[in-house]
């Protein structure tokens, strides 16, 4: 029984360093093509988490302002304001 559990460990082991050995071969041969797909990666997992992000409720889009604040032509502060102009 313990030389089945041997080897069952050496199998994993060498199945590890067969992956470990395409990957550095991959990397030799094919830079570009290891490198985009390790970005491709990233950015999928960065999709995913934006995704369910924007589900989550607390995250839902909030008022800019909840009271607005008008003023008198005649007031002070209200020379210092940019005035635009909203054609309806």
């Amino acid at each position: 029984m313990a030389g089945l559990a041997l080897v069952a460990e050496m199998a994993t082991a060498k199945e590890g360093v067969k992956v470990v050995r395409l990957l550095r071969r991959a990397w030799n041969e094919i830079p570009e093509v290891v490198g985009s797909s390790v970005l491709a990666a990233i950015g999928v997992g960065f999709g995913f988490y934006a995704f369910f992000k924007q589900r989550d409720p607390s995250y839902a889009k909030k008022e800019f302002k909840k009271e607005y604040v008008v003023y008198r032509h005649d007031d002070p502060r209200a020379h210092n304001l940019k005035y635009t102009k909203v054609e309806l």
